[in-house]
């Protein structure tokens, strides 16, 4: 897989669009770049591009990203993740230009192979998160093309993040700061190709919170080949 392609529209009726590139090295199943492009409002930028580095056993141990406003304006972050494993237990440290934050994140289990939970404190901002997740029965693109050592925690809300055996279904997603907690969930709905693979995505989105409760629709279109 090199290409996933995103477009919807949220409550207002704003059109979104959203690409997402992977390159690789010669014959390597592994990317060294990833890219991600987007146009909101009809401005059309570059919305990060991270780099890639891994141990000999082909786990994600260096993660760097560069984050711009958009492709007029230079970059204005960048992001370090380094990680380290202890059995389901991941712990990795964040580093921005100005600050670091560090992490301690627990997998609570697999079923079937995929991550059915995970649990996350950050120990700085006093954030407490916490993930479910379902599946269906079909093979998931972005994890037999080895694209799933590219998140060994998940540290975003978003379907396209979790590259697990199957697709998932249903993410849960609550966050506590404060005494305040607020939820998020995601709901999918693919259309198969005849082999088993995906080739649309139709997302709800559901936040709740103190100050209410939104939706969001968006539809993922899947593209495969090489480049």
């Amino acid at each position: 897989l090199t290409t996933i392609v995103e477009n919807g529209t949220s409550d207002t009726s704003d059109i979104n669009f959203g690409r997402t590139d992977y390159y690789y090295n010669a014959l390597e199943n592994l990317p060294f770049k990833e890219a991600r492009s987007s146009k909101n409002n009809g401005i059309i930028g570059l919305v990060f591009q991270n780099y890639y580095r891994y141990n000999g056993s082909g786990k994600l141990v260096f993660d760097s990203s560069q984050l711009p406003y958009n492709s007029t304006i230079p970059w204005i972050d960048t992001i370090v993740l380094r990680y380290q494993y202890n059995g389901n237990a991941i712990y990795y440290s964040e580093s921005h230009i100005n600050n670091v934050y560090f992490f301690d994140t627990t997998t609570s289990g697999f079923v079937n192979g995929n991550r059915s939970s995970q649990f996350k404190k950050n120990y700085v901002q006093y954030l407490v998160l916490n993930y479910t997740f379902t599946y269906d029965n079909h093979p998931n693109p972005l994890h037999f093309n080895n694209l799933d050592v590219l998140k060994p925690i998940i540290t975003d809300e978003d379907i396209f993040s979790l590259r697990q055996k199957q697709n998932c279904t249903q993410m849960n997603f609550s966050q506590t700061q404060g005494g305040v907690t607020y939820t998020k969930t995601y709901l999918a709905n693919y259309v198969y190709k005849s082999n088993g693979y995906p080739s649309q995505v139709y997302i709800t989105e559901i936040n709740s919170g103190p100050s209410g409760t939104s939706k969001y629709y968006s539809k993922g279109t899947y593209i495969y080949g090489k480049k």
